[in-house]
């Protein structure tokens, strides 16, 4: 849209006519409709001109990155790359391993202290007493 009024703004100037007079003033006469439409066909055929020359630039530079990207995955440092990024996802598979193995260690070790925390301990005392008596007999 942008584009549009500035081409627009461009063809009404440059069917304009602006002349400097001998006194120092700018006089601007503006153009027969014959000649603004002539201005106008010569901007909107440059502007066709410019995007269809844009479109193929555009077409041309992503075959460019298509073809470097392919370059660059199929030489030897993309696939040094690639491997490296694989050895990560397995070096963090690995390591997420280890850390849930460790945490149901721990898991099981809080548990079973849990357990014994909260046991019955039933304890019975017995008390034993013991009583001697002594009996004296006497004869007369």
């Amino acid at each position: 849209m942008k584009r549009i009024l500035i081409v627009a703004m461009l063809v009404v100037l440059a069917a304009c006519k602006v002349e400097k007079t001998s006194n120092e003033e700018v006089q601007v006469t503006t153009p027969s409709k014959d000649e603004a439409k002539a201005a106008a066909d010569r901007a909107e055929t440059g502007v066709k001109a410019a995007s269809e020359e844009v479109g193929e630039q555009a077409t041309e530079a992503g075959r460019a990155i298509k073809s470097g990207a392919e370059k660059v995955r199929e030489s030897e440092a993309g696939q040094a790359v690639a491997a490296g990024a694989r050895e990560i996802g397995r070096g963090i598979a690995v390591g997420a391993g280890a850390a849930a193995e460790a945490a149901g260690d721990k898991l099981k070790e809080v548990g079973r202290k849990a357990q014994d925390d909260n046991r019955v301990v039933h304890t019975t005392t017995v008390e034993t007493t013991t009583v001697q008596t002594t009996t004296r007999t006497s004869t007369q």
